[in-house]
């Protein structure tokens, strides 16, 4: 689990770094979905069938966690 917590905290620090800069947040998108394509990949085995499953059970978490984060990121802006 410690290895998770390293990466939510890299995660976190380059989130802080782009703020402001949709160029950079875009780069670190790029990143993470290139990173969970992997995973995914390596997770199904490379079946494509489980690979479609957990690419769209990925896409709704990704919603899910967006759509919980939106008043967070829109305060944020305002504050800026």
């Amino acid at each position: 689990m410690t290895d998770l917590h390293d990466l939510d905290d890299l995660i976190a620090g380059k989130m802080f770094e782009a703020h402001g800069d949709a160029a950079r947040l875009q780069d670190l998108m790029a990143a993470l979905l290139a990173g969970l394509g992997l995973t995914i990949a390596l997770a199904s085995e490379g079946d494509p069938n489980a690979a479609s499953h957990l690419c769209e059970q990925a896409a709704h978490q990704v919603f899910v966690q967006a759509s919980e984060n939106a008043a967070m990121a829109a305060d944020m802006r305002r504050l800026t």
